[in-house]
């Protein structure tokens, strides 16, 4: 049958697009579009690498306004607003996009050979952080070599520094001068991408009066303080989102620094803003009880809060496994504070071996913990032989 003699129906289902390849054509067109919006942002940040508040509430009111038109959804009105002021295109938009496809490196991957080396584990973001705000809050001097280096701990630092800390750092060491106690009041605050910095900075809102402003970028702005908000109330403390219908960053705390004398922590809080609370009662006016033991990580706070308090000879009262009364008191930093290896970098170089053979040495601490057991169970499972000589660890 010729093409003319075919029924017209056919012909108009054989030209007509399927509704597949109509969606893949509508996303090509989103894609277009959020390039263009992200030059035009690029263009509004300017020198200054970030859009003006203003300007960028402006937008923001934009939007919700035209979003709750289509749908009253807070993902749709508020999550994806934030997220498209976070979308990045690499390479430059300028660039030919067909450059990109394919891999652009140097092919720099390591040889397939047995490897045969000794490496420093560096030390969890937590702990340093912590040891961190310990002493800068406290004004005294503090040292930490084998930092991890990445941007979490960088925007910790800078916060620290903004609140007048004189905090340096040279390759992976850490180094705090001694300086002037630090208050935490009438500020505005970015935390950067990680919880934690977060955690350790609400946590020093909680024990003295305070008003402090939270933002946060990536991940974090998607991540619910539902928990936090419900729980502050009970310690006397307030947070309010500045954005409505929000349910995460921007968020406001208010603190009277009035803590109850006795504190239990709900199931459904974070386990490190449960730990950094734990570390934050020292600075309270007078002393606090804190009960955690219906909390599902318990086991992990206990152990990273203890290990910290023995250091610095904290005067706490273990009342039960998971219930600590800590006094007020001025704590006795050790030097250089002995602090574990981040567990996922750890373990993530404790395969190399596995799957290229040799022996490696690592030396750090903390190694074998309730986080690590069963991912090394797993690993020595597979054939990875691990060997421990105090605070060394040969793998093969």
């Amino acid at each position: 049958m010729s093409e003319d003699n075919k029924p017209q129906k056919i012909r108009n289902q054989q030209k007509r697009p399927t509704l597949r390849q109509e969606v893949i054509d509508l996303d090509q067109q989103i894609l277009g579009l959020l390039l263009k919006r992200y030059n035009l942002l690029q263009r509004m940040r300017g020198k200054r690498g970030f859009v003006l508040p203003v300007e960028e509430k402006q937008l923001r009111d934009a939007w919700q306004s035209e979003a709750i038109r289509y749908s009253s959804d807070p993902k749709l009105s508020s999550q994806l607003f934030s997220l498209l002021q976070d979308i990045q295109f690499y390479p430059k938009p300028n660039q030919d996009a067909k450059q990109s496809v394919g891999r652009t490196g140097f092919n720099l991957a390591p040889a397939q050979k047995p490897v045969d080396f000794s490496l420093i584990l560096p030390k969890s973001h937590w702990h340093v952080a912590t040891w961190l705000t310990l002493a800068t809050f406290q004004g005294e001097e503090l040292d930490i070599a084998h930092c991890l280096m990445h941007d979490a701990q960088n925007a910790y630092i800078r916060i620290l520094n903004s609140l007048g800390a004189h905090i340096s750092t040279k390759n992976d060491e850490i180094h705090v001068n001694k300086s002037p106690a630090l208050t935490i009041d009438n500020l505005s605050l970015h935390v950067g991408n990680d919880l934690n910095n977060f955690y350790l900075l609400a946590a020093q809102c909680l024990v003295r009066p305070s008003q402090v402003r939270f933002t946060a970028e990536g991940r974090c702005k998607m991540t619910s303080l539902t928990a936090i908000a419900h729980f502050l109330p009970t310690l006397g403390a307030r947070l309010s989102y500045v954005l409505p219908k929000s349910s995460s960053f921007p968020v406001r705390i208010e603190s009277t620094g009035d803590l109850p004398p006795q504190i239990t922590a709900p199931q459904n809080l974070p386990a490190g803003f449960i730990q950094s609370l734990l570390m934050a009662l020292p600075f309270a006016e007078h002393s606090v009880e804190l009960n955690f033991a219906d909390h599902p990580l318990r086991d992990t706070i206990l152990e990273n809060s203890l290990d910290i308090f023995k250091q610095m000879d904290v005067q706490a009262a273990e009342i039960s496994p998971y219930i600590f009364a800590v006094e007020p008191q001025k704590l006795q930093l050790l030097h250089p504070p002995h602090i574990p290896c981040d567990p996922n970098l750890a373990l993530f170089l404790l395969t190399i071996p596995l799957f290229l053979g040799g022996k490696a040495t690592f030396f750090g601490r903390g190694l074998f913990n309730e986080k690590t057991q069963d991912p090394l169970a797993l690993l020595q499972d597979l054939g990875l032989e691990i060997k421990e000589e105090g605070e060394s660890y040969t793998v093969k």
